[in-house]
C-alpha cells in the first residue's frame, strides 16, 4: 500500500453537496480500523498519567504531613515551656539594680534552710538524751525508795555493821593490776580464775595445782612453797581472786554510797529528834517533868535506832558518844531520883502563875495545861521502849499545848 498524500486522502471540491455527501460516505467506508498497538498506547499513556497523579498526591500528603508533624512539635514545646512556668516558683525580673538583690536573697534562703536542717536534728538529739536522763533519774530514784525501805525495814545498826564488814573485807582483798601475768606460764590472770599466796605472790589455777606438795609436812594438809620466795604455805591458805583493781574501786565505792546514805538518813532522824528533845526542855518545868517520868533506861531515850536488847530484856551498857549540848539537855531530862529526893512538882501556867502544892502522901496532880500528861498504868512502858508512832503523837501534842500557850 502506498503512502498517503494529503492530497490523495481529501476529496476534491464538488460544488454540488451530493457529490460531498458521496465522498464522505465513500471515504468513510474507505477508512481502515484502528490498530491494537495504537490501543495498547492510549492504555499505557492512561496508566501512566494515573500513577504520575497518584505520586504527586502522594508527596503533597507527605508535605502535609511534615508540616503538621513541626506544628505539633512545635506545639509541643510551647506546652512544656507552659508547664514548666507553671511549676517553676515566680522570680522577678532580673535587672542592672535587682541581680545582686536577688542573688543574696537566694543564698540567705538557702543558708536558712541549712540552719533549720541543723536545728531539727539537734532537737532529735536533745530530746533523746532528756527522754535516757529522765529514765535514768527514775532508775536511780526507785533504788533509793527501795534502799530506803529494806532499811527501815530492817535494824539500822546491824546494817551498818554488816557494811562495814564488806568494807573491810573488800579493803583486805588482793586484786589484780592491769595486764598482770602469771610468773610460771606468763598468761594473763584473770579474776575468779587465779589465787594469791599470804606472801601476796599470785598464780593461776592451773599452775598451781602442779605444784609438788613438800614431803615432811602434816598429813592432812598439804604445803607448798611459792615459786618467788620460797615462802612456805599450806594449800587451804590460798585465797581466791576475785576482783581487778577497777572492780575492787567500784565496789568500795557502792559501799561508801550505802553508808552515806544511811548516815544522811539517821543525820535527819537525828535532827528532827534533837528538835523534839527541845520541846521536852524549853526551860518548864511541867513538860521536863512529864518527860522525865517516862525516861528511866540508862541510855539516851530518844535514839531512833537503839541497840537490841538482850535475851533477859536488859539494856546494853555500851553508849555512841554524844555531844556536849546532848549531855546537857540529856542530864536535864534524865535527873535520876532518890528515895530522899521529894517528887517534882508540876506547875501550872495559869492566869495566877501559882502551882498547885501536892497532897500528903498522894502522887501529885499537875494543873490543866494544853494536853494532858500520858497516865502511867501497869501496862505502859518507858518512852525509850514506846514505839515510835507512839512518840511522834506525843511529840505533836506537846507541840501543840506549846504554840497554844504562846498564843495566849
Amino acid at each position: 500500500m502506498g503512502p498517503t498524500t494529503r492530497s490523495a486522502s481529501r476529496p476534491k471540491a464538488s460544488s454540488s453537496k451530493s457529490t460531498l455527501d458521496h465522498d464522505q460516505s465513500a471515504h468513510a467506508t474507505n477508512e481502515p480500523p484502528p490498530a491494537e498497538s495504537d490501543l495498547e498506547d492510549s492504555k499505557h499513556t492512561t496508566l501512566e498519567g494515573l500513577l504520575k497523579g497518584a505520586f504527586k498526591e502522594a508527596k503533597r500528603i507527605e508535605r502535609e504531613n511534615a508540616s503538621l508533624r513541626k506544628k505539633v512539635a512545635a506545639l509541643e514545646d510551647k506546652l512544656s515551656k507552659l508547664e514548666d512556668s507553671d511549676n517553676a516558683p515566680l522570680r522577678p525580673k532580673r535587672t542592672l539594680r535587682t541581680s545582686t538583690s536577688v542573688a543574696g536573697l537566694q543564698g540567705e534562703v538557702h543558708k536558712l534552710k541549712s540552719q533549720v536542717q541543723q536545728l531539727q536534728k539537734s532537737k532529735q538529739k536533745y530530746r533523746k538524751k532528756v527522754h535516757d536522763l529522765s529514765l535514768r533519774e527514775l532508775k536511780s530514784e526507785a533504788n533509793e525508795l527501795v534502799e530506803d525501805a529494806e532499811f527501815e525495814v530492817g535494824d539500822s545498826a546491824y546494817q551498818m555493821r554488816k557494811l562495814l564488814w564488806s568494807f573491810h573485807d573488800l579493803m583486805v582483798a588482793n586484786s589484780l593490776e592491769e595486764g598482770e601475768e602469771c610468773p610460771i606460764c606468763m598468761e594473763s590472770l584473770k579474776p575468779k580464775e587465779c589465787r594469791s599466796m599470804p606472801c601476796q605472790h599470785m598464780f593461776c589455777n592451773d599452775c598451781l595445782s602442779q605444784l609438788r606438795p613438800i614431803p615432811g609436812g602434816d598429813r592432812d594438809t598439804e604445803s607448798i612453797s611459792c615459786p618467788q620466795c620460797r615462802e612456805l604455805c599450806q594449800r587451804d591458805e590460798l585465797e581466791l581472786v576475785e576482783y581487778t583493781a577497777s572492780e575492787q574501786w567500784d565496789a568500795l565505792l557502792e559501799v561508801a554510797k550505802q553508808w552515806a546514805r544511811m548516815d544522811t538518813r539517821r543525820e535527819a532522824d537525828t535532827s528532827e529528834e534533837e528538835d523534839e528533845e527541845e520541846f521536852l526542855d524549853d526551860g518548864e518545868n511541867e513538860i521536863s517533868t512529864t518527860a522525865s517520868e517516862h525516861m528511866l533506861a540508862p541510855f539516851n531515850p530518844l535514839e531512833t535506832s537503839p541497840e537490841p536488847e538482850q535475851a533477859d530484856g536488859s539494856v546494853p551498857q555500851a553508849e555512841p558518844q554524844i555531844s556536849p549540848s546532848r549531855l546537857r539537855r540529856r542530864t536535864v531530862v534524865e535527873t535520876p531520883r532518890t528515895s530522899s529526893e521529894p517528887e517534882p512538882e508540876a506547875e501550872a501556867q495559869g492566869s495566877n502563875g501559882v502551882p498547885q502544892q501536892e497532897a500528903e502522901g498522894q502522887d501529885p496532880e499537875p494543873e490543866q495545861s494544853g494536853t494532858p500528861p500520858p497516865q502511867a498504868g501497869p501496862s505502859s512502858q518507858p518512852y525509850s521502849q514506846t514505839p515510835r508512832k507512839a512518840k511522834r503523837k506525843m511529840l505533836e501534842e506537846l507541840a501543840a499545848a506549846r504554840s497554844k500557850k504562846r498564843r495566849i
